[in-house]
């Protein structure tokens, strides 16, 4: 049995995100957070998923959440890992939609779909030739 957990991403403010940090492991290529003590600046807590669960290194982590007390049932660096991931995928969104505006709205990429649109077309209207020419089996 599969269960979901829900992280309302909206109780994460500003600062709590900024304290939340995205590497890449060289060796896998999975992402992971890096997220600051909220009490101490130069403590980071490692905050990973995998096999549909999330873990932390911090003490409530450690001892496997047990001392949660929120709905999440994940401690509060797995939740602000969690909306920081949220919103890196909105810039990433972001910026993908903005390079494709930029690459269509090129003179290049309007001459080649001006071209495109114009052969399928072309293919089009030699469809229709044809299908005037050859009868139709019955």
């Amino acid at each position: 049995m599969t269960t979901t957990t829900t992280f309302n991403n909206n109780q994460v403010t500003f600062q709590q995100l900024n304290k939340c940090h995205r590497i890449i492991d060289d060796a896998t290529g999975k992402a992971f957070y890096l997220v600051e003590s909220e009490h101490d600046n130069l403590v980071e807590y490692k905050v990973t998923y995998s096999n549909h669960k999330f873990s932390c290194t911090c003490p409530c982590g450690q001892q496997g959440f047990a001392s949660v007390r929120n709905a999440s049932g994940y401690c509060k660096h797995v939740r602000w890992a969690v909306a920081a991931a949220a919103e890196d995928k909105k810039e990433v969104l972001a910026r993908r939609i903005a390079e494709a505006n930029d690459v269509e709205s090129s003179p290049e990429y309007q001459a080649e779909y001006r071209a495109y649109c114009q052969e399928q077309e072309d293919i089009k209207a030699g469809y229709e030739q044809f299908d005037t020419c050859v009868p139709m089996p019955m």
